[in-house]
């Protein structure tokens, strides 16, 4: 699928325009779900965990993540979505997905990436290191190309989110941003106010509550949010990385040091984590993404 990124003004504003009516949550997670992690090891690979979790969990499965395998996301069809930052690519696995699976097809990047995600229409945006965010217009397959660039405010964000209003947010250096559709390369932040200097997760719970991963803790945050916005509480994690919630509002945190906590609502500062697994390989920045 060949695209000229020239005219954005017309064809790729059509394209994005409609996200600010369209609902981003993710699809339903069914009973007996999954939750996958990455260790990011070159080549690196995707475990996959039978839920619910409990601190001996072990892998019921394991497949290769490519090249340096980041954080990941489901799309409505559940298909997986593995950024992969030293290959500068996104990986796509069809569904079912089980041990020894491969890529249906893989899509480049210009950012070495880090974080993707799909906003209502099935448009792709990756973040990762490179001062940018990727737009890669939908349906994507394996003809997709970068369509254009967000780099206005960017602050070096490695992590981004979509809230149920179809807004994009990206976690900073220093500051968390928002972008309001329709996208495009000369998108600027809507809203930006001062983050916690960690540039990876960022996530929203059902109630709209947004939590960004600071150096040692996760930061939630309350709507309506606005440039004086500020945070409502930390929750205490060594250096944390990416962020999932389940359908039951579970919070799982992956960590630097190469586990997976688990935390049960209601959040405050004084949340512990109910389940910490142990993550196979080394300690680096593992993503996670939560499906069947």
């Amino acid at each position: 699928m060949k695209r000229a990124i020239v005219p954005i003004a017309s064809a790729c504003l059509l394209a994005l325009a409609a996200c600010s009516s369209s609902s981003t949550a993710p699809p339903p997670v069914p009973a007996g779900f999954h939750v996958y992690t990455s260790d990011f090891l070159n080549p690196g690979t995707v475990s996959i965990f039978k839920a619910p979790l409990t601190s001996a969990s072990t892998p019921s499965g394991s497949f290769a993540g490519l090249n340096e395998p980041a954080n990941m996301t489901f799309d409505p069809a559940n298909r997986l979505f593995v950024a992969n930052f030293n290959g500068s690519l996104v990986a796509v696995y069809n569904s079912p997905i089980t041990s020894g699976a491969t890529p249906a097809f893989t899509v480049p990047t210009t950012v070495l990436a880090e974080d993707p995600a799909l906003d209502g229409f099935g448009n792709l945006y990756v973040a990762g290191l490179g001062a940018g965010i990727n737009v890669l217009t939908g349906p994507i397959s394996s003809s997709s190309t970068v369509t254009f660039t967000i780099t206005n405010g960017v602050g070096g964000a490695r992590g981004i989110a979509f809230d149920s209003s179809g807004n994009l947010w990206a976690n900073g250096s220093p500051n968390i941003v928002e972008y309001v559709p329709p996208f495009s390369a000369a998108s600027a932040p809507n809203i930006s106010f001062a983050g916690n200097n960690n540039v990876h997760g960022i996530a929203f719970d059902s109630s709209g509550n947004m939590y960004a991963v600071g150096s040692n803790s996760v930061d939630q945050y309350k709507p309506p949010f606005s440039n004086a916005t500020t945070k409502a509480f930390s929750i205490t994690v060594t250096s944390p990385d990416y962020l999932k919630f389940d359908s039951a509002g579970n919070l799982y945190v992956t960590d630097s040091a190469g586990q997976l906590e688990v935390f049960t609502p209601p959040f405050s500062a004084a949340s512990t984590p109910t389940v910490t697994v142990a993550l196979p390989g080394a300690p680096g920045i593992p993503g996670i993404a939560i499906g069947p």
